[in-house]
């Protein structure tokens, strides 16, 4: 009788294992594949848009000599139903963003993307910005995704995403978000 006790306790703990094993294999596969799917998923886009003359523009972030790995691009979406408040408050931003980080003017790069495409090329010599009306499009999407949850998007100096930062009512209180994210 013990016998029997021993090999069917030695069978379940068997079968216990063996289905331990099929549960550790299936998470594996399934961490496989979705790492395989992210690596396929580039972490950036292209970062190239359509500036006001028509041109391909990329950034251009450490062209000052600021080759301190410390160049970072700024992206926002640029309303054009309301395209005048929008310029005050992206210009207000950088010119209290410059007061913050003295001698550092150029390590970051400013671009504000149309919502309406090129319709917003006029205003570009009112902005202290890049009016952009085009990036990639998955750029576009990024840009599109941070305008409904009110963000503005940060890059550094390799193209990388390193923030989402809320847009602040307050240009002050948006410029000092910014900062912190340095």
């Amino acid at each position: 009788m013990n016998s029997i006790v021993v090999k069917f306790a030695v069978c379940v703990l068997f079968r216990a294992g063996v289905r331990q094993a099929m549960l550790i294999r299936e998470a594996l596969q399934e961490y496989r594949e979705s790492r395989n799917v992210k690596a396929l998923i580039p972490r950036d886009g292209s970062l190239e848009g359509i500036d006001t003359n028509g041109n391909l523009k990329t950034p251009n972030i450490d062209a000052n000599g600021h080759l301190d790995g410390k160049g970072h691009l700024l992206a926002f979406v640029i309303h054009r139903q309301r395209i005048t408040h929008d310029l005050q408050y992206w210009n207000h931003v950088i010119e209290l963003l410059g007061g913050l980080r003295p001698g550092r003017p150029g390590a970051i790069q400013y671009w504000g993307v149309c919502d309406d495409g090129r319709s917003c090329d006029s205003y570009q010599s009112a902005a202290h910005f890049s009016i952009l009306g085009y990036l990639d499009p998955y750029e576009m999407h990024i840009m599109a995704k941070a305008d409904t949850r009110h963000e503005a998007i940060l890059y550094d100096r390799f193209m990388i995403l390193r923030a989402r930062i809320a847009i602040a009512t307050d240009p002050s209180a948006e410029s000092n978000l910014i900062h912190q994210k340095f």
